[in-house]
């Protein structure tokens, strides 16, 4: 799994979950054997990727993928 966040507090719950092995422990039972961080210093540069289909999950405010998709 292709995790996408920014380091800011507005994103503390992905960076705990990560530090705690709570992503792994919880996916586990569905397949899940590796989780891949990827740090964005804001939305927009994560908005490509995620388009493209390179990050599974997606730590992000609102307006960066109403932009992105429109």
């Amino acid at each position: 799994m292709r995790i996408g966040y920014q380091p800011s507090t507005h994103h503390a719950a992905e960076v705990i979950t990560m530090d705690k092995g709570w992503w792994l422990a919880g996916l586990k039972p569905y397949g899940v054997d590796a989780i891949q961080e990827h740090q964005f210093p804001t939305g927009p540069p994560e908005m490509p990727p995620m388009l493209a289909g390179d990050l599974d999950i997606d730590y992000v405010g609102i307006d960066p993928p109403i932009t992105a998709i429109a």
